[in-house]
């Protein structure tokens, strides 16, 4: 795999006079319609140009670029330490904290929605909204998992949940399948409203396929064939 990454050729360069504009519109034509090598090679191989024209951009991009892995990467320690101090398992303790956190999302679609129009920190405020949606979303959701509604539809979540990763894998296999050329090639294409009932629509078969694979199996197939490398050993039965 490094020896192929190694020798390959990128078929698509960038006009580097057109930069941003020309950047998307072969984007879009290439995810659109490309092969899995094409899209490959240009996720490989180019690179988002930035406005030389902004003053200091190349100061903010550096800021940017070193903070944040210090906003991303520590999400998976956060969620670590919220499970082992069981954050989530007194709601009636941390209800209060559920609501400010809900509120994050309102701020990080509020960063979001200001970094559409072009300034010297867009990308910044951007990037920003992505942590702070995340969060917010945990604290919503928290909110709804410990609501007076009916536990079954609760519990509906719960079984995506327990098949996580290959719930994750089998997304990214429909909608690369939907979006990309190798595909049905609807990239660009689907506005954010269908898009989004797509995706709720995608959800909800995953959790009704969830549900009945639960009824046969404990684990999801690729949690057992992680189990068995981990292990360096098979099982008899993986049920």
């Amino acid at each position: 795999g490094i020896l192929f990454l190694s020798s390959y050729e990128p078929e698509f360069k960038l006009d580097e006079s057109n930069k941003v504009e020309t950047y998307l519109q072969q984007e879009s034509l290439i995810m659109r319609t490309g092969t899995y090598k094409e899209v490959l090679d240009f996720r490989l191989n180019n690179e988002i140009p930035h406005n030389e024209d902004v003053e200091n951009e190349s100061l903010l991009f550096f800021i940017l670029t070193f903070f944040t892995r210090f906003l991303v990467e520590p999400m998976i320690l956060i969620g670590m330490a919220c499970a082992k101090i069981k954050f989530f398992s007194s709601p009636d303790k941390e209800y209060s904290v559920y609501k400010k956190l809900t509120l994050l999302v309102f701020l990080g679609v509020l960063f979001k929605s200001i970094a559409q129009f072009e300034s010297n920190f867009s990308s910044m405020l951007y990037t920003l909204g992505g942590p702070l949606l995340s969060v917010g979303y945990i604290g919503a959701f928290a909110l709804f998992y410990h609501s007076t509604i009916d536990s079954k539809y609760k519990n509906a979540f719960a079984t995506v949940g327990k098949l996580l990763l290959s719930n994750y894998l089998l997304q990214s296999c429909i909608f690369t399948f939907i979006f990309y050329g190798y595909g049905l090639g609807f990239f660009g294409i689907l506005g954010v409203v269908p898009a989004i009932f797509l995706a709720i629509i995608i959800y909800i078969c995953q959790i009704i396929l969830s549900q009945v694979y639960l009824r046969h199996f404990s684990r999801g197939p690729i949690e057992i064939l992680l189990r068995i490398w981990t292990n360096l050993s098979g099982t008899k039965n993986p049920k």
